[in-house]
């Protein structure tokens, strides 16, 4: 009988240091994206991706909606580079998008804090001239942090996929349905 529980503690030790090993080597980085053909040109396009306040409408849904004591403030310019949404609510913690690069006919790239200051996501949307309009596409890329990061990396990147295309679809109805906004 002590030969069977040596046996068996020695088993279980082995599957936990597997496990501790496997979890500390696993990636922690995700990736999400999508794109989406809009029939407008990119100067149509453009002003909605590059004011984070148009980014309520369509990219980032109403944080109020989530919560509604939730604080919002802007900083910096109203549109393109040094443009910042932070944000810090009970549900949806706190964070902040900062525009990098803007550029009309390219696209624009950010940087994000989500859940915290310190920066852990980047992103970009490009602008394509295609036969019957623009075909934005949205990248973004991050990382978890913990040991258990490896294991959340694949479904957050799969989650956010589905939300980055259901939000592109948002996109495209606001650019072909209204009128041009200020760039």
């Amino acid at each position: 009988m002590k030969k069977a529980a040596k046996i068996y503690l020695f088993g279980l030790a082995l599957i936990t240091v597997a496990a501790v090993v496997t979890l500390l080597v696993l990636p922690n980085d995700w990736q999400a994206g999508g794109s989406v053909e809009i029939k407008a040109p990119a100067p149509k396009v453009h002003p909605y991706v590059n004011s984070l306040k148009n980014w309520q409408r369509w990219a980032i849904g109403d944080i109020k909606a989530e919560d509604p004591d939730a604080e919002i403030t802007f900083s910096g310019p109203e549109t393109g580079v040094g443009a910042t949404m932070s944000w810090s609510s009970e549900t949806m913690g706190r964070g902040h998008y900062t525009i990098t690069r803007s550029d009309p006919g390219e696209g624009v790239w950010y940087e994000a804090a989500l859940q915290g200051d310190e920066v852990n996501s980047h992103g970009h949307f490009t602008y394509v001239k295609t036969a019957d309009g623009t075909r934005v596409t949205w990248f973004e890329d991050g990382a978890l942090p913990g040991v258990l990061g490896g294991l959340q990396a694949g479904p957050v990147g799969d989650a956010m996929t589905k939300l980055h295309e259901d939000r592109l679809a948002k996109l495209k109805a606001l650019a072909e349905g209204e009128q041009s906004l200020k760039p």
